[in-house]
């Protein structure tokens, strides 16, 4: 794991030994999640069922990556690539920097980058899979600990119209992978 953002001990923790710019990224990211954690985003255990809880996760991660690379973009647009070279050659996170600087170049705002990087973090199977696993796996370590039951309360289209929200307040359009259907429905 390169970097997490821990609930229980509201800590940051990044791959030590990673060089400056890629720490810098996820601190980006991390910070993103302590965004999203601060304005009531992240689901508590016993709330969701696992199809809700999986939901939510996914679209915090797509969301984090979202506003991550616009961030980074953005510095690049500012005269600064190192960040944007980081991105752009990280596995898991080049197709959504690739992604986002195509879609600046047909006329996209911030907005519309987002949206497109949000939409194509969901289209990289393998990373769906990885943190859908993860997932569910925690939810049902948890479930156990806990023991508690789901209640089926998630609101898909509220939580997504509070989740993707631009640093500036700037709203943008979020649609959690291509036509899939959203919990709750």
């Amino acid at each position: 794991m390169d970097g997490f953002f821990s609930v229980e001990e509201m800590r940051i923790s990044l791959q030590r030994d990673a060089a400056r710019e890629f720490q810098a990224v996820l601190l980006l990211h991390e910070l993103r999640h302590l965004e999203q954690f601060g304005n009531g985003l992240c689901p508590t255990s016993g709330i969701l069922s696992m199809e809700e809880h999986v939901f939510v996760l996914l679209a915090l991660e797509a969301d984090a990556s979202a506003v991550t690379t616009l961030r980074v973009w953005q510095r690049l647009l500012d005269g600064d690539p190192g960040l944007w070279e980081v991105v752009v050659n990280w596995p898991s996170q080049s197709d959504i920097a690739i992604r986002l600087g195509r879609s600046f170049f047909v006329g996209g705002d911030a907005a519309q980058l987002a949206a497109s990087a949000f939409e194509q973090w969901y289209l990289q199977d393998e990373r769906v899979e990885r943190y859908m696993s993860q997932s569910c796996k925690d939810y049902l370590e948890n479930a156990t600990l806990n023991q508690t039951l789901p209640t089926h309360d998630l609101r898909a289209e509220e939580f997504l119209r509070r989740l993707c929200v631009l640093p500036d307040g700037t709203a943008y359009p979020c649609v959690p992978g291509t036509g899939s259907d959203l919990p709750g429905k």
